[in-house]
């Protein structure tokens, strides 16, 4: 059993999921467990950042309107757009990156389509 999403943004486990939200969270500048609301903390979220419709969002249900597909890919973009050479990254690292195209591709498809990304 695992998280799937619609567009072919995800489709993994609900653990590596949120292995990969906690490095996004660490590569734009903060920690998300036991620090962010919802995530054991108590920061407040800031609901303007790029980021937040995606690392704030539930893990297993709801969706991601177009307008926030839009800010996610801009988010992930920002994270893609530093990544290292292929040769100066680990193994996870690298599968990391590829997450971040795939979810991309998924939210692009999406936007393109003017439908939101469903979480099942």
């Amino acid at each position: 059993m695992g998280l799937n999403t619609t567009h072919g943004a995800w489709d993994a486990s609900y653990s590596t999921f949120q292995e990969w939200r906690e490095w996004l969270a660490n590569k734009a500048g903060f920690k998300l467990r036991n620090n962010m609301v919802g995530f054991g903390g108590d920061t407040e979220w800031d609901e303007s950042a790029d980021y937040y419709p995606l690392l704030s969002h539930s893990d297993c249900d709801g969706e991601l309107t177009p307008l926030e597909c839009s800010r996610t890919v801009k988010f992930l973009s920002s994270i893609t757009e530093k990544k290292p050479t292929d040769k100066d990254l680990s193994f996870a690292e690298k599968f990391q990156y590829q997450r971040c195209e795939r979810f991309i591709k998924g939210c692009e498809k999406a936007i393109e389509n003017k439908q939101s990304i469903l979480f099942q």
